[in-house]
């Protein structure tokens, strides 16, 4: 899953405040910059490089509906319909943002902890160890807060979010009721610039940095190498198939030609998760080298969601024993951000060869940025059954998400309305559904299609 909606307004209405909030450096000025180009106003006193108005931070950290502020919210509502405020860690003022900003809807960020914590790092001068501590312990914060809400709320993987930057500037647009016009749809995806954005060279300046210096590799090292043979090379974050993946380049056979070896193998092993079992496991094994790939949250708790509900708590558990490890250090150890493997494999390659002292195979060099791929495709497969009585019924199969699956209905080519459908029995693994559209915007009729592009089986339906 690459996004999610919770609490989305039955009844759509035009004024809103949106909020962009999260962990630090965890992607909120890129949504700042996104929504500023598509024309919702970020406010007056902007941050150079962050766009975050600083004029109402300053008000609102005071934590209290002062006579200024209070002004300041009225100017902004009387000029603007839809205007914003990105402040990460706004979460904070929850109660206080829902009490005192007209209709709240809310752009939360998740990012794979090692990529923030590894900016972190930089721009505060501090250890890594320290540094990932404090990032898990502010995601728990949000997610407790997340869990609490009850008004509107968009919350995206980052990782997607720059690598789809289309799919994810139209889920922002449908979030706000806003028109996505293809014109504002390439507006928001230009704005979002990886590494050359204003971000990033101030940040630079300010501490007399070339810009290089400041794009982390996505790789960070720990812990004692004592320079003995390998013997034992443990993955941790990612399952077989992933690693296997990565391992395929990096000598001149593959890891393993059977599934029972991945288990028996003195060489390499798997685990999903930091345990005390896991522990207890690797106190038997001799000179243990631990490779650690970490995603974002909301990822991670997706791929986990299949067949039931979405669980950020179980993630942010899983977050908790990570950072076990990594404050412990009793092993050397290399920690991957899965959002940089996705997009410079070859990069975070050499650092694991090095590390594991294991060549890159000739075909490795080849390599190009690869997209990770999301369970973003809900759709498998889909059926009208039957219209009757101005209703449409039909069944679809494999919807990973929480949210009720949205169809657009086409005439000519041309989207004239979108349906979050109706939810009835599931049956032999078929889930059905039902709608009535808006007959009197379809001159002759339409046809049906998902958000992601397929079109259903019996989809073109008569007027």
């Amino acid at each position: 899953m690459a996004s999610l909606i919770l609490n989305k307004q039955k009844e759509s209405e035009l004024e809103k405040t949106v909020i962009v909030i999260g962990v630090a450096r965890s992607g909120t000025s890129m949504v700042a910059h996104m929504l500023d180009a598509v024309g919702v106003p970020m406010g007056d006193s902007l941050s150079l490089g962050s766009k975050e108005d600083l004029e109402l931070s300053k008000l609102v950290e005071r934590g209290s509906m002062g006579p200024e502020l209070e002004k300041l919210i009225q100017e902004r509502n009387s000029k603007h319909q839809i205007w914003g405020w990105k402040r990460p860690m706004a979460f904070k003022h929850m109660n206080w943002l829902h009490e005192n900003l007209r209709n709240p809807h809310f752009i939360v960020t998740f990012r794979d902890i090692p990529a923030i914590g590894m900016r972190r790092m930089m721009a505060n001068e501090s250890e890594f160890e320290k540094t990932f501590s404090r990032t898990v312990t502010q995601y728990e914060m949000l997610v407790l807060y997340l869990y609490s809400m009850n008004f509107p709320l968009y919350a995206f993987s980052y990782e997607w979010a720059v690598r789809q930057k289309k799919s994810f500037v139209e889920d922002v647009l449908g979030f706000l009721d806003i028109v996505p016009k293809p014109e504002l749809i390439s507006k928001g995806a230009d704005s979002i610039q990886l590494g050359t954005n204003q971000y990033v060279k101030q940040f630079a300046e300010n501490r007399s940095l070339d810009v290089e210096e400041t794009r982390n590799t996505g790789t960070l090292r720990l812990g004692e190498d004592k320079g003995e043979a390998l013997k034992c090379n443990v993955f941790l974050g990612l399952n077989i198939s992933e690693a296997d993946e990565l391992l395929k380049y990096l000598s001149n056979r593959r890891p393993f030609d059977k599934p029972e070896d991945r288990l028996n193998s003195e060489e390499f092993l798997f685990f999903n998760q930091w345990n005390r079992n896991t522990e207890k496991l690797l106190k038997e094994k001799k000179n243990v080298h631990i490779v650690l790939v970490l995603g974002d949250l909301l990822s991670k708790a997706a791929d986990r969601a299949v067949g039931k509900s979405l669980n950020l708590k179980e993630s942010i558990i899983m977050e908790r024993s990570w950072k076990r490890l990594i404050s412990d250090a009793e092993y050397p150890m290399l920690i991957i951000s899965h959002e940089k493997l996705s997009v410079e494999k070859l990069r975070v390659l050499r650092e694991l060869s090095q590390f594991l002292k294991i060549k890159i195979r000739p075909e490795a060099l080849k390599l190009k940025p690869k997209t990770r791929r999301f369970n973003h495709m809900h759709w498998l497969e889909g059926k009208v059954l039957k219209v009757e009585d101005g209703r449409v019924y039909g069944w679809y199969k494999k919807y990973k998400s929480s949210a009720k699956p949205v169809l657009i209905l086409k005439e000519d080519g041309k989207e004239q309305e979108r349906i979050e459908v109706e939810l009835t029995d599931l049956q032999k693994g078929k889930q059905h559904f039902e709608f009535s559209p808006n007959w009197e915007l379809f001159n002759e009729g339409f046809e049906l299609w998902t958000e992601e592009g397929m079109r259903l089986k019996n989809a073109k339906i008569k007027k």
